[in-house]
């Protein structure tokens, strides 16, 4: 179908574009939106994007970016995990990278760029701002709430609603 079509097009380009951190991005983007409970190309894709994430300027727009795509990537590993140190890995770095992505001046006042930047495509089971919510409201119960990673949580969870809210609220006034 239409995801061996696209993998097929990245392979081809792989080899000229294998230096430009857009390209890793937009084919980790394209892999967890085709093959979502597939944890085999989620954890390629999870490299991706975690590459462009190191790879880049800390304080630029593919940077922050690259932590959402890995935090949402992350959380889908979580759900799929079976093996608790893996799943407790994957829940670190899915908090860890969208506390970095909803800290960052591209998404903190930008609601509608979060927005766009957080569809997943096609239909999910759940969308992509309730998987990072799930995911930190699952630590947060299991954890003591004063950790720092709990608080990074509870930051993720306010900044989520709060670009959801800003979001809709420009919607209805335009």
């Amino acid at each position: 179908g239409a995801g061996y079509l696209i993998n097929k097009i990245y392979d081809k380009l792989e080899g000229v574009l294998y230096n430009d951190l857009h390209f890793w991005l937009q084919r980790a983007k394209s892999i967890y939106r085709l093959f979502r409970d597939d944890k085999k190309q989620l954890l390629r894709a999870k490299a991706y994007a975690d590459k462009v994430f190191v790879d880049s300027d800390a304080n630029s727009n593919l940077n922050a970016k690259a932590a959402l795509s890995s935090s949402l990537i992350n959380g889908m590993l979580f759900y799929l995990e079976d093996n608790l140190e893996d799943k407790d890995s994957f829940q670190r770095k899915c908090i860890e990278m969208a506390f970095v992505a909803t800290s960052t001046d591209h998404y903190k006042y930008r609601p509608q760029v979060f927005h766009s930047d957080i569809q997943t495509g096609g239909n999910l089971t759940r969308s992509a701002d309730s998987i990072l919510i799930s995911v930190c409201n699952n630590y947060r119960l299991k954890n003591d709430n004063n950790d720092e990673l709990s608080v990074c949580a509870h930051d993720v969870v306010f900044k989520i609603e709060y670009l959801k809210d800003e979001y809709n609220l420009k919607k209805k006034l335009y």
